[in-house]
């Protein structure tokens, strides 16, 4: 938070986006200190729709309800409890200020934030919001509820919008509706198959009959844009651009772009329209349209704000310029680049990696920087923006493949893999700067250090053997660090039989293949970890219907003896088709295969000779508590609490103490503000306890208990002070050591409330308390003392101010 100066340099021309040049703007800040506070991060990059209202912007976004004024900008998601989602797709404002938005991924919620800034949510079994409009007394939402698209009806009454109905019988059968408009009594619904419209004066809505499909004189395509200005509506209707004006309808302009999107705006009485990054005027005399001006990027929103206009560009933040095209000023928040990361890795500086096809976008110390994959242009900017912070790095991806893991190393190098690349540079027309390949990696300390492992000197191999595999088609999937600084990667489908590359500290490179290994290694590892001993273990996939047909289980390969080894069903696996792999505190290892979750104890020594019965004692049986959900990935947190991460249910925490957290339904959309029931991902901070979860829908945080153990009472206290109970949620008493008990007391000696470590209040490392007594009361105005005690023998005492 601060002066505008700060957080946007003059030298990327942000000053201000609005008239006054002297203003001080204020950046979100994400604040999440105690026990159970959640964030929500995905891109704001997008705005859209933009909406102008009383002196401020609003918009939406991926990311979150976007709120931009004179004085500051601010992000409101589900973690701060304005919305259910922090996914936004529509957005509207009554002429009361009252926000009405649709979020949400998969299930649309609809959020009503009142002028107030109190905020409630309707649940109409929406699967999707796609566009909001209304009037004084209605609001009407383009939706879709299960597989049939719909209009959804709220009147508002007083200060409260009511659910009416929802419409979803039409003259002719839809797929899609794009978007409303209202003109006067008037409702249009713009559809893939061409223009409706009704009197919602009529006293039902419901049946077909009630609806008109109209503008059929002009065609019958779909219709996916409609604005409304002084009584004429404007609207697409395939590749024309068309005008109701008068009763009737006419085409003003042919051959629209197909692909790119379009927006309406109008200023005094000149209408415009922006379509990829041009602005065309229309000339209300000869009602033709010409080019205006070009802007820095693909327009996707536009909004006239008092004398100037506002563009949402693809990717870029908004753009305020003036009606002859000169740029006022641009306005990019501080944001990962992209969406759709599918792995990420935290370094031990504490950088958070994401990865996708397109880039890296990392966290360190609460700021975004996103290294951006270009095709060929390297750019590396000597001083980051505190805004939006990029650089560019000239690699070559073909196509758009998964990255199937991260890896930030000791010495700070960070390896990407892809599942599936294509390396053949007759696929692409440029001579890439550097050319493709199934690992990426760059020097976190020195960006100009990066590149791509390829075949090159044999380094990797194509995937000929395999079912419709190619040699220039490379898949390289999990990777893992040893004691000695090596970096360890599994090349999948390796038709050669060499599966497993090592790259050590020096650099030097070391293949290891499936017949030295005795056929023990296997040439469709997923992941791998390295036990307490040092020796590797490796998730197999099984794949036994068709080449390269293979047998699964887990391979372990004790580096010191140079011996293999292969677990499968005959030492009690009960599946070999194995997922996922981690070490546990304990130094067992935990896996998730096709048949459950298990756990498996390492042994002291392994020998060929008695592997089979000192496994077939080792392994577990499978964990019980899971079968509602499917589990594709496990992570142990320092604490040793077991996060199975699923693609259906959040995530499962199975605590070190063998209890389920939160009764095992953990983490999930219904129970928390996750993003999404779909978690790829999850890596831990062990100093805050901080859970970082990588879902389809962005990533989220989580402040939980399990920070590493605090061994000391000097950094004890207590916080708000003064504390209002029933006014604030919560007074919390931070770094707590373990297994501590509270006491409070009058400052002469007199008990008033004794709190034990196993009180619902206790969080680990901190304790939460509403400032209720055993009676049930408040606490009443006063200074009161607090004393902190534990087994260990540590003691503390504070004192605590209540009004």
């Amino acid at each position: 938070m601060g002066d505008l100066k700060k957080y946007f340099p003059e030298s990327i021309g942000l000053k201000s986006i609005f008239k006054c040049c002297g203003l001080c703007m204020l950046m979100p800040v994400f604040l999440a200190s105690a026990v159970g506070d959640w964030q929500s991060f995905a891109s704001i990059l997008n705005w859209d729709p933009l909406i102008w209202k009383n002196d401020t912007l609003y918009a939406g976004s991926s990311g979150g309800l976007l709120r931009l004024s004179e004085e500051q900008f601010e992000v409101f998601t589900n973690s701060d409890g304005t919305l259910s989602h922090a996914k936004l797709s529509a957005l509207f404002l009554d002429d009361e200020g009252n926000i009405l938005a649709g979020t949400g991924a998969g299930k649309a919620i609809i959020d009503i934030i009142d002028k107030n800034g109190r905020s409630r949510h309707l649940d109409l079994g929406l699967n999707e919001i796609t566009h909001i409009t209304g009037n004084g007394a209605n609001v009407f939402m383009a939706a879709i509820k299960g597989l049939a698209p719909g209009i959804a009806h709220l009147l508002r009454v007083g200060d409260e919008y009511i659910f009416r109905d929802f419409f979803d019988q039409f003259p002719m059968q839809i797929s899609r509706i794009y978007q409303l408009a209202l003109l006067n009594d008037t409702l249009y619904a713009g559809t893939n198959q061409g223009l409706l419209r009704t009197d919602i004066r009529q006293p039902n809505l419901k049946p077909a009959s009630a609806w008109e499909r109209t503008a059929t004189s002009i065609g019958s395509a779909e219709v996916k844009v409609l604005s409304v200005f002084d009584g004429n509506l404007f609207f697409t209707l395939g590749q024309n651009l068309c005008l109701y004006e008068n009763g009737q309808y006419s085409v003003e302009k042919t051959s629209l772009s197909a692909t790119s999107i379009l927006t309406f705006f109008k200023y005094d009485t000149t209408y415009y329209y922006s379509q990829s990054a041009t602005v065309y005027q229309r000339d209300n005399t000869g009602r033709r349209w010409h080019t205006d001006f070009i802007v820095p990027g693909p327009v996707i929103s536009s909004e006239i704000c008092g004398d100037d206009l506002v563009l949402g560009l693809q990717n870029r933040g908004i753009v305020k310029l003036n009606l002859r095209g000169e740029i006022l000023h641009t306005f990019i928040p501080d944001s990962p680049f992209s969406e759709g990361y599918t792995s990420m890795a935290k370094g031990g500086d504490g950088t958070l990696a994401l990865a996708n096809y397109a880039g890296h976008s990392l966290l360190r110390k609460g700021r975004w920087h996103n290294l951006i994959r270009s095709n060929q242009h390297t750019a590396i900017h000597s001083q980051q923006s505190e805004a939006f912070s990029a650089d560019t790095l000239a690699y070559t991806v073909i196509g758009l493949p998964l990255v199937f893991d991260v890896l930030i190393s000791s010495n700070n190098i960070l390896y990407t893999s892809f599942q599936g690349v294509h390396i053949d540079l007759a696929r692409i027309n440029y001579a890439p700067v550097v050319k493709p390949g199934p690992v990426f990696y760059v020097n976190l300390d020195h960006y100009l250090d990066y590149g791509i492992l390829d075949t090159t000197n044999d380094l990797f191999d194509g995937s000929e053997a395999s079912t419709a595999g190619s040699a220039q088609y490379v898949v390289s999937r999990g990777m893992a660090e040893g004691k000695d600084g090596s970096v360890w990667i599994i090349n999948a489908h390796a038709s050669n039989g060499e599966p497993l590359i090592r790259i050590l500290p020096n650099g030097e490179k070391i293949k290891y293949s499936v017949a030295e290994s005795g056929d023990k290694l296997q040439v469709l590892g997923r992941e791998m970890a390295f036990d307490e001993r040092n020796r590797l273990w490796i998730a197999n996939q099984s794949h036994r219907e068709n080449q390269p047909v293979t047998t699964g289980g887990i391979t372990i390969y004790d580096l010191v003896r140079n011996e293999w080894f292969l677990l499968t069903t005959a030492e009690g696996l009960v599946h070999n088709d194995l997922f996922s792999i981690d070490r546990d505190i304990d130094g067992s290892m935990w896996v998730v295969t096709a048949g459950g979750v298990q756990n498996i104890l390492s042994p002291a020594t392994l020998s060929s000779g008695n592997f089979s019965t000192v496994m077939k004692n080792n392994v577990r049986p499978p964990l019980n508590g899971l079968g509602d959900v499917n589990v594709s990935k496990v992570r142990i947190d320092s604490r040793g609490n077991k996060w199975f991460l699923t693609t259906d249910g959040g995530v499962r925490i199975y605590q070190r103490n063998g209890v389920w957290f939160n009764k095992g339904y953990g983490y999930n959309m219904q129970n928390s503000p996750l993003l999404s029931d779909v978690v790829y991902d999850a890596v831990f901070d062990s100093q805050s306890g901080k859970a970082y979860l990588l879902t389809s829908e962005g990533l989220n945080t989580v402040i939980t208990p399990w920070a590493d153990p605090i061994e000391s009472e000097d950094k004890i206290f207590a916080y708000p002070q003064p504390f209002r109970p029933g006014i604030e949620p919560r007074l919390i008493f931070a770094n707590i050591p373990d297994q501590s008990t509270l006491i409070i007391s009058t400052v002469n000696g007199r008990h008033l409330l004794t709190l034990p470590p196993t009180d619902s209040s206790n969080q680990g490392h901190e304790i939460h308390w509403d400032g209720r007594l055993d009676n049930g009361q408040f606490l009443n105005r006063g200074v009161y003392l607090y004393f902190v005690y534990n087994v260990d023998g540590l003691r503390f005492t504070g004192k605590i101010a209540i009004l």
